[in-house]
């Protein structure tokens, strides 16, 4: 985000693309809410409308690309989005043992930044290569295979010996 906000058309400076940290802040006050979404046994409900939040700001963000207002709105829903998800991962995983729920999230977070940290590279790569374009094409591939992955049909030995 910082690259495309400093560049053409924005040319903004650190101090104004800072200020859409401000902005994330609504994914912070949102998280309570999906939490107790996800702490009704709703978790499914939460995980799709978190990710298609991360989607639909993706999309404002590849067709509305050189409007700082719809970047701004794409912040919001990316960050409300991200931070719900990240809630409703955490309340899923300590219904799994409750006796392991330390170990559990151990493997949880070093996971989690893992893979932050290989999306981060991939996105690098993909600024070097095809700048913003490629970067929310990269993210939106991203976001649509978890999207595949919360929503696909389970597969259980019942439905298969039918």
């Amino acid at each position: 985000m910082t690259f495309h906000l400093s560049g053409t058309p924005f040319n903004f400076q650190s101090d104004t693309i800072g200020m859409y940290g401000f902005v994330a802040i609504a994914g912070a006050l949102m998280a309570p809410i999906f939490g107790k979404l996800a702490d009704r046994g709703n978790s499914q409900r939460s995980l799709t409308i978190s990710v298609s939040l991360v989607i639909a700001s993706l999309v404002i963000a590849k067709i509305a690309s050189s409007s700082a207002l719809a970047i701004a709105v794409g912040v919001l829903l990316l960050d409300v989005g991200v931070q719900a998800i990240q809630v409703t991962n955490v309340a899923r995983i300590y219904t799994l043992d409750a006796q392991s729920k330390s170990r559990i999230n151990t493997v949880y977070m070093t996971t989690y930044f893992i893979g932050g940290a290989v999306g981060n590279s991939i996105g690098l790569l993909c600024w070097h290569f095809g700048g913003w374009n490629l970067v929310t094409w990269q993210m939106l591939v991203f976001t649509l295979l978890a999207f595949i992955v919360i929503v696909k049909p389970k597969i259980t030995t019942a439905s298969i010996n039918k």
